[in-house]
């Protein structure tokens, strides 16, 4: 007869997966990858930087593009219980303040008047000064818009680059923090961890693809309901606070819950993962091929179908990849080591950091044409990967509050050296 004991989550380190930390540095490089190749492809003239282009990366960007954020958010769901044990609501919320809405609220003041300073000079247009942007910026912020971005006019519009992704991280975690306090209340006893035998494989593999088809059925509903909203996805503004891509709302919702469900119901312990290895493989690269194809036919000449069809293999791709990366991680990556605990200890700073470094190499590499476009790209990923690194090492994480206040003390002299 099968028996379970329940246990209260005493220590995160009982329950942890450690390929899962080597899975978040991985993903992380790959949004440095994808900001480092967005210089030199067609499909994203908007860039700050915009230099020639190389047909190769065009298919990088789209296939990228489909799993990095939802995977980020399937990971940070999946830590979401660990990260709660032994924390009050409140401090809970406390704590994910301080560590995502602090560093966004500084990413999105002092990063936003750089970027379209290093547009400007990229474009060879006269510049007013890095303060003239700050207090443009700031003015923009405290309109509170709420609406759609316009990518053609998006320096005229406050947007919050690549912290769109910690902002609604905290909404989620705020959001979960509530949840389950309801839910402790009302049933009269805290979450515990079960340690019965693991979610079957064949559970797993219906929870994810039942999860695909409400994705794909609620899409469909935007699109009918919200013919504005078209391919490629629309980011939506909500008081200049929240920013995200209308389509996705909903995959990446799903994917954070699902990530706090997995680690719930003990998904993948003991190298659980529904079908095999090549399976999964397989699946993603003919489900990669149509999508890819899909994609730029779309881009090229819009109809109906082409979008029903784009907005069903979209999410399918997604969980086909994540199968993928997990059992590769479960078989061949799910270990501790010095390197692998060093990029999953700076990945999140990494994150934060990067993207100013992206956009100094492409413009210092943008008139050196005798340097091949893809040799540019790879010296911009490996340069702003290497440096953020260093500096999260051994800066943000050994001593943050000193580390916020040199990084503002230097935009106080880029406002004064810039002008």
């Amino acid at each position: 007869m099968k028996t379970s004991m329940k246990i209260p989550r005493t220590a995160p380190a009982d329950h942890r997966i450690f390929f899962f930390d080597n899975l978040r540095y991985f993903l992380v490089l790959l949004v440095v990858l994808f900001h480092s190749i967005a210089s030199y492809n067609n499909l994203s003239d908007w860039w700050t930087v915009n230099d020639d282009n190389f047909l190769f990366f065009d298919s990088v960007l789209i296939l990228l593009d489909v799993f990095m954020m939802p995977g980020l958010f399937f990971i940070a769901g999946y830590f979401a219980l660990q990260s709660h044990q032994g924390q009050t609501t409140r401090g809970f919320i406390k704590k994910k303040f301080n560590r995502l809405g602090i560093p966004w609220l500084i990413g999105v003041i002092l990063v936003n008047p750089v970027q379209i300073y290093i547009w400007n000079l990229s474009c060879g247009q006269s510049n007013p000064g890095l303060w003239h942007y700050f207090v443009f910026k700031i003015k923009s912020a405290l309109s509170f818009y709420t609406g759609l971005v316009n990518l053609s006019v998006q320096y005229d519009q406050f947007i919050q680059l690549h912290y769109w992704f910690i902002n609604l991280l905290f909404c989620f975690f705020v959001i979960f923090a509530i949840t389950k306090k309801i839910k402790d209340t009302l049933l009269s006893k805290p979450s515990v961890l079960t340690t019965s035998e693991p979610a079957s494989r064949l559970s797993i593999f219906l929870i994810l693809f039942f999860s695909g088809v409400l994705i794909f059925v609620f899409n469909i509903l935007i699109y009918g309901l919200f013919p504005i909203i078209t391919i490629p996805n629309t980011w939506v503004v909500i008081g200049n606070l929240i920013q995200f891509q209308a389509s996705r709302i909903l995959l990446y919702s799903v994917c954070f819950f699902l990530g706090i469900y997995a680690y719930h119901k003990n998904w993948f312990l003991a190298g659980r993962v529904p079908g095999h290895l090549i399976l999964w493989v397989l699946t993603s690269a003919i489900l990669g091929h149509f999508l890819h194809e899909t994609t730029f036919s779309l881009l090229k000449e819009a109809s109906k179908t082409k979008a029903i069809l784009y907005t069903l293999l979209h999410p399918m791709f997604f969980f086909s990849i994540l199968l993928t990366l997990i059992s590769l991680g479960v078989r061949y990556w799910n270990s501790a080591s010095k390197f692998n605990r060093l990029m999953a200890e700076n990945s999140y700073t990494i994150y934060l950091v990067h993207l100013v470094f992206v956009f100094i190499f492409q413009l210092i590499l943008k008139d050196l044409t005798a340097i091949p476009v893809y040799m540019k790209a790879v010296i911009v990923f490996i340069l702003s990967t290497g440096i953020s690194l260093l500096i999260s090492h051994f800066a943000i994480n050994k001593s943050p509050r000193l580390s916020a206040a040199g990084i503002i003390v230097i935009f106080i002299l880029g406002l004064i050296v810039l002008k």
